[in-house]
């Protein structure tokens, strides 16, 4: 089973096969950030957002 949309949220998947976890090696889970084209921006194994917050304030300067 593929990673599916999660009602109410417009670009969030739960990969409730593990499918996704399996291939990023993600033990007790994780945040990833993938472009529309593919490219994987952000990869954690900690599902903290204090990182993900960290490079969007790099990328975007917030």
């Amino acid at each position: 089973m593929y990673p599916y949309r999660v009602a109410g949220s417009y670009d969030s998947y739960c990969d409730s096969s593990g499918s996704l976890h399996q291939l990023y090696g993600f033990q007790d889970g994780g945040l990833a950030l993938i472009r529309p084209d593919g490219y994987i921006a952000f990869l954690s194994h900690s599902v903290s957002a204090d990182g993900l917050l960290s490079y969007l304030r790099k990328i975007f300067t917030l």
